[in-house]
């Protein structure tokens, strides 16, 4: 319960109260805060009591220890919260709130039973007193802060402080605590409401506040500005934890320490280095300060301004990353080895400024030391040296100069006695400096002046305090040379003139250019008054400032005829507002060159068509001028109507051609085309004008042989690519409208233009659909010819092998088998040495038999037409694995051979027993993979080797592969050999099931 000072008002109405603590499992009694007499008890408490306790004072149910417990607690304003013993003697242990009504304050409180405790629930209230002993001995402040009314922890952020500023207290806290905040004892300080204590007002404490609510409340080392119960500041240093119970915070513990000390100490230190900051930044030189461990801790702004680069900004290398490579090592060297000396150090290196460049700077280091000789680091000063060392090179530079240039350098005192003679002089004058110096000028060289004279000179210099001019000489091999002299006197710090500075220009090719230029200026004044092209050079308003003599040839004026007269009057009316916004084009500085054509006035009353054509040298100061050109164009002006006539010839002769004819661009843009062409694609030939060829015919375009024409080989991109003609090409399109296939014949011609670009292409189109039709019609009807003669063939030679066949079985094999019945007779009879001659004899028969029988099996097939394809192919497998020790592997799954006609069948073996005799006598190969496969409309035959292999391109295809292909076309299909030297063979045959 908090202090009756500290009293928190909480608005209820103690019916409601009654109402909903009626039934609460746990027993509650309302009382009189002033005199403890019990107003409302729940049915809980009547139970607890055995009796009715309203009007009763509640320690009368206490025993005599538990009611002065109760009472000391209830006088000092702490909480009655704790265990107590009842008269009946049960335990229970009370919880109670403080609230108003009718500005009477009301207790309630609540109890548990808790007189079944058992004995680990004993050892855990032993522990909680020897916790407790802990707290009120620690050193630290402990605390509980408790929530009048518990807080909901789902509130934002606002409403938690809110809740913790106006509904909160100190509940529990020890000694050390209370003496943080000015008391003596715990006890003065329990019952404080948390606003008296924080300053709420400091952000540092909302943000505190903030940090614990939004950590899932808990704080670890945070600080809390708060004061004492004098209203002194005070800082601590918190360690908190919020207790959670049914989504509720009901209490906080935690610790602090008081950091008032340590704050105030900081603050003294912060306000040292503010100052010393403020000094060090406002210090004209760059200043840095390093810790024991040479680390850069403080740079003042100088540093920063001019490096651009602040402490938390350096990379691994520190402030060595901003030095000069070529100065690093030395620097780094030096640097290092006077920190562990614990010496000072100056250093001349290069730092990089904040614009990227290096500027030279000097580095003065000492070591800092406290006052017991402790090292803490060093601090250090840069000053920008960059202008000095620039003024040293200056310097360097300028004798460098003086030495080096290609002007003669000469200075003497007041009486024009030599004082410093360059190597340029001694090279021009043929006098070196040791013989120059401390002579007179004059007694050296005599020049002749040019507009002047020599006193004329002296009196100018005297006069203006310098004299510049040009002056000639004859050198000691006769050669006249001319130089441009500038002589000013030369001032001592104190501004008195001390002597003259003499500087020579050797300008002898410039005076032969000058006299060069001057009849080039004469070649090309008669070269302008015999053009054939008239030039006018007028002012932003078109005035005419100059005119050259052609314009007389041209026009028929004179020049002094035209000066001074604005150019548009000599403009035809139906071509002046054209040429007046040609002009003014041109003024407004379009570095365009414009060629316009306009009827120019003669003097003779005539109009003469001119080319005309202006440039903009308003900006070039030596014309400042409007540049303007014209010549005759009468002739062009003729070519061109010539031009258009023959256009229009042109288009009148294609416009009738029955051929399709278009010019396209460039880019393949038709930009004219004849009627035949509109009619040929469908399209009305306005609709085709404008249209790109490709967006016009499909990409589906064939040739002859049924192969796709990829784009970059159709007639039109050719001779755009190449600029070629392409003759006579036939393609197959499909129609843009119908989408059926029409063949067409095109021609496409290139028209070049004078550099060799291409202007237009004109193509030409016939549809030779028709054409293509009866020829394929022919060789459909050769075809099926070719295909009735190469039947006839094959099946005379299947005649011809069944007939040779059936004459080896039928004669010759009968034949040979008496003769070896006539043999194993006479064997019977004979002697030793006659019976083995007669078993050989027998064995080369029984040979010739086995031999006899393979062929006629090999010519006709019996198993075929009994068996069917598979089984005989199998069977011809096997005998030539037997015979021959292959390994042949047959693979016929997912074939059926059941819509085969009986004379496919035949072509298939026939193929397969040529192919396989092809590798038994040429492919040296030991495994041979043999694949049929079939689908609702074609069989696939494949057969594979791994032997020798060949070129197909240097191989000659023989009898066999002849035979392969003539036996697949006769039925429609297609065959392929793939062939490598080393990578075996590959056939492979695709045969339609049904020919048409």
């Amino acid at each position: 319960m908090a202090a009756s000072s500290n009293r928190v008002d909480r608005e209820s109405d103690l019916h409601l109260s009654s109402d909903l603590l009626a039934d609460h499992p746990l027993p509650t009694w309302i009382i009189n805060s002033d005199n403890r007499i019990i107003r409302y008890a729940n049915k809980a408490a009547r139970q607890l009591s055995d009796a009715d306790p309203v009007g009763q004072p509640l320690t009368g149910f206490l025993t005599p220890d538990s009611s002065n417990i109760f009472l000391d607690r209830y006088a000092t304003g702490i909480a009655v919260d704790g265990i107590y013993q009842l008269a009946s003697g049960k335990t229970i242990e009370l919880f109670s709130a403080q609230f108003e009504i009718e500005n009477t304050t009301l207790l309630q409180v609540s109890a548990v039973d808790i007189t079944s405790r058992s004995a680990a629930q004993q050892q855990l209230e032993d522990d909680r007193r020897r916790y407790r002993a802990y707290i009120e001995n620690s050193s630290e402040g402990i605390f509980c802060q408790e929530f009048i009314n518990p807080v909901p922890v789902d509130l934002d952020i606002e409403e938690l402080i809110t809740h913790c500023r106006k509904n909160s207290y100190v509940s529990e806290c020890n000694d050390a605590m209370a003496v943080m905040y000015g008391y003596e004892k715990a006890e003065e300080l329990r019952g404080a409401l948390t606003e008296q204590l924080i300053h709420f007002d400091d952000p540092a404490n909302i943000q505190y506040l903030t940090n614990f609510f939004s950590n899932g409340f808990r704080i670890v080392n945070a600080e809390s500005h708060e004061k004492d119960r004098n209203g002194n500041s005070k800082y601590f240093l918190n360690n908190a934890v919020g207790i959670i119970e049914d989504g509720m915070l009901k209490r906080v513990w935690g610790s602090q320490r008081d950091i008032t000390e340590a704050k105030e100490a900081e603050s003294r230190l912060k306000e040292s280095e503010d100052r010393f900051r403020e000094v060090a930044d406002s210090a004209p030189v760059m200043i840095w300060m390093s810790d024991e461990n040479n680390n850069i801790v403080y740079l003042n702004k100088k540093w920063v301004d001019f490096t651009g680069k602040n402490v938390n900004e350096f990379g691994p290398r520190g402030w060595m990353s901003l030095v000069h490579m070529a100065d690093l090592k030395k620097a780094k060297e030096s640097y290092d080895a006077a920190f562990r000396q614990r010496e000072q150090i100056v250093l001349v290196y290069r730092l990089k400024h904040r614009d990227g460049t290096y500027k030279f700077v000097h580095d003065v280091s000492v070591p800092r030391f406290l006052g017991d000789g402790t090292f803490v680091g060093y601090i250090g000063s840069l000053v920008d040296i960059e202008d000095q060392k620039q003024k040293e090179k200056q310097l360097l530079y300028q004798a460098t100069i003086l030495e080096n240039v290609s002007d003669i350098i000469i200075t003497t005192d007041l009486g024009f006695r030599i004082r410093n003679w360059n190597k340029v002089a001694e090279k021009v004058y043929n006098l070196n400096e040791q013989e120059a110096m401390g002579r007179l000028m004059n007694e050296i060289i005599q020049f002749e002046y040019s507009g002047t004279t020599l006193e004329q000179a002296l009196v100018d210099l005297h006069r203006d305090g310098i004299w510049k001019g040009e002056v000639r000489f004859t050198d000691d091999k006769g050669k006249e040379r001319y130089f441009l002299h500038t002589v000013k006197y030369i001032c001592d710090e104190a501004g008195h003139n001390i002597g003259f500075l003499d500087v020579g220009r050797d300008i002898t090719d410039r005076k032969k250019i000058e006299q060069k230029l001057l009849k080039s200026e004469e070649f090309y004044r008669a070269l302008f008054a015999d053009s054939l092209d008239g030039i006018l050079l007028m002012n932003e308003e078109g005035i005419i400032t100059f005119s050259s003599p052609s314009v007389s040839r041209v026009l028929g004026y004179g020049v002094d005829e035209i000066l001074g007269r604005n150019a548009f009057d000599f403009v035809h009316n139906e071509d002046l507002s054209w040429a007046f916004e040609s002009f003014r084009r041109e003024v407004s500085e379009n570095p365009e060159i414009k060629f316009i054509v306009v009827r120019l006035l003669k003097k003779n009353g005539d109009w003469l068509w001119c080319n005309v054509r202006g440039h903009n040298m308003l900006d070039n100061p030596a014309v400042n001028r409007i540049v303007v050109y014209f010549h005759d164009d009468t002739l062009r002006k003729q070519a061109r109507e010539a031009l258009k006539e023959s256009e229009e010839r042109f288009r009148s002769l294609i416009r009738d051609l029955q051929t399709g004819v278009f010019l396209a661009d460039q880019e393949g843009n038709i930009i004219m085309c004849n009627r035949a062409l509109g009619q040929m694609l469908s399209i009305p030939e306005d609709v085709v004008v404008g249209k790109n060829v490709y967006d016009i015919m499909s990409n589906d375009m064939i040739d002859e042989t049924g192969h796709q024409v990829p784009r970059e080989k159709r007639p039109l991109t050719q001779t755009l690519k190449h600029k070629i003609t392409v003759k006579d090409r036939v393609v197959g399109v499909l129609h843009p409208v119908t989408r059926e296939r029409c063949w067409i014949m095109v021609n496409s011609n290139p028209i070049m233009d004078a550099q060799g670009n291409i202007r237009h292409v004109v193509c030409s189109v016939m549809d030779i659909t028709e054409r293509k039709k009866i020829e394929q019609k022919l060789i459909t009807g050769q075809l099926n010819h070719q295909r009735q003669l190469t039947q006839a063939t094959i099946d005379g030679q299947e005649k011809e092998r069944r007939e040779i066949g059936k004459e080896l079985h039928d004669n010759i094999g009968q034949q040979l088998t008496t003769i070896k019945l006539f043999l194993d007779m006479a064997k019977t009879s004979a002697d030793m040495q006659g019976v083995e001659m007669i078993s050989l004899a027998v064995k080369g028969v029984n040979d010739v038999i086995n031999e006899i029988r393979s062929i006629s099996r090999n010519l006709v097939p019996h198993t075929l037409k009994d068996l069917g394809l598979v089984d005989s192919v199998s069977e011809l497998v096997e005998s030539i694995s037997r015979m021959q020790l292959l390994n042949i592997e047959f693979q016929s799954t997912g074939f059926d051979e059941t819509y085969l006609q009986e004379n496919q069948k035949l072509t298939l073996f026939r193929i397969i027993q040529e192919q396989l005799n092809n590798i038994v006598k040429h492919s040296e190969a030991s495994n041979i993979l043999l694949r049929l496969r079939s689908n609702p409309t074609e069989v696939m035959l494949d057969i594979r080797d791994d032997g020798q292999g060949f070129d197909p391109k240097v191989m000659r295809k023989g009898l066999g592969f002849a035979n392969i292909q003539n036996r697949v076309e006769l039925f429609g299909g297609r065959s392929e050999i793939r062939s490598k030297p080393g990578n075996g063979c590959v056939l492979k045959v695709i045969m339609p099931l049904t020919v048409d």
